[in-house]
């Protein structure tokens, strides 16, 4: 969610400064945005493949550990996965990158990557890798899933700190993923193969002219529809992520839950007190029913009732029953037919109240 979010911001303020325009405002800015598009075209399904990577193992029937040292490892592994191998394709890509950065019309920074053969190995190849690792996981979970229902049923209810629904969630954003991943990466390798000749690499040619800022304006990068769909597929792919998450997970009960208390932070902060206590406050409704027991001999007998005991009921002769309930639609039996008649049988209610 990080690599995305930052993912749709960062294209967001590019395609405002830099629209109908290729000036260089920002040479930093572009360094950093442009470095990671890239380490973010592998942070997304490296995250995918750490949240699919636990659930794998969750339907291994393995208890998640609770120890703070296998805690702590499995936060350092997952870490590594979603945030450093990134980190690292994003220094590698130095190795095959011809300039500083190019700056496209409507669209921003953009790293210029050399059409060489390590280029692929070392930056074009690992979301296809990764998305491939993810399916193999995917076709596992499903077949332990269909194999051992009851017991992950179980499991959801013995201390694992997850429940059915979010683990579905979590399996069809993950299936979302792998969906996507897998095509965009194989679209990406054969637009690179279609359009741009394969050259030979050498450390001299590609950062011959490194320092060079390349400016290109849109009529240029738009002037085949195979270049621009290239070129909106890397923006729009965040844009898609993002619907994907928040299509998930955006209406969960947690997400209601937390945008219920920000809404109340609000309302605090700006005096509305009552409003906030009306928000966490529960509206109760109470039924409109009352019985009323009445019985002579319990009136002239003088006995008092003390408040600790339950009250002693009259025998079922001489009692009068008054019943005001709003929602009864059936009429109430006339006090002669509780003397032995069969229409009305009051005989149940003998029983449970004595």
């Amino acid at each position: 969610m990080l690599w995305t979010s930052f993912g749709c911001l960062l294209l967001f303020i590019n395609s405002i400064v830099w629209n109908d325009n290729v000036t260089n405002w920002a040479p930093v800015w572009c360094d950093i945005c442009a470095h990671f598009l890239v380490g973010a075209s592998v942070g997304i399904p490296a995250s995918a493949l750490c949240v699919i990577r636990r659930l794998y193992y969750m339907t291994k029937l393995q208890r998640i550990s609770v120890e703070d040292a296998e805690k702590r490892c499995e936060i350092i592994v997952d870490i590594s996965i979603s945030i450093g191998f990134p980190c690292v394709i994003m220094v590698l890509a130095y190795v095959v990158q011809g300039r500083r950065f190019m700056i496209l019309e409507e669209f921003g920074c953009y790293l210029p990557i050399v059409n060489t053969l390590s280029a692929y190995f070392l930056i074009y190849m690992w979301p296809l890798v990764i998305g491939l690792i993810s399916q193999v996981y995917a076709i596992l979970i499903f077949r332990r899933t269909l194999l051992h229902k009851q017991q992950l049923r179980k499991m959801h209810h013995a201390g694992y700190p997850i429940n059915s629904s979010r683990y579905w969630r979590l399996m069809l954003l993950c299936c979302m993923e792998i969906i996507f991943t897998v095509p965009l990466s194989i679209y990406v390798i054969v637009t690179n193969v279609l359009l741009y000749e394969l050259v030979p690499y050498s450390w001299e040619s590609v950062h011959s002219d490194f320092s060079q800022i390349v400016q290109i304006p849109t009529d240029v990068w738009q002037r085949t529809p195979l270049e621009a769909s290239g070129v909106e597929s890397s923006r729009w792919f965040f844009v898609l992520c993002a619907f994907v998450v928040f299509a998930f997970f955006g209406w969960a009960e947690e997400s209601r839950n937390f945008y219920r208390q920000a809404f109340r932070s609000v309302f605090r902060h700006l005096g509305y007190s009552k409003t906030s206590n009306l928000m966490s406050s529960p509206i109760q409704f109470e039924a409109s029913t009352h019985l009323e027991f009445s019985s002579p001999s319990l009136r002239s007998s003088g006995d008092e009732v003390s408040k600790g005991d339950p009250p002693r009921l009259p025998p079922i002769d001489h009692l009068a029953l008054h019943m005001d309930v709003d929602w009864l639609s059936k009429p109430v039996a006339p006090p002669e037919l509780a003397h032995g008649r069969n229409r009305w049988s009051l005989q149940p209610l003998e029983r449970n109240l004595v």
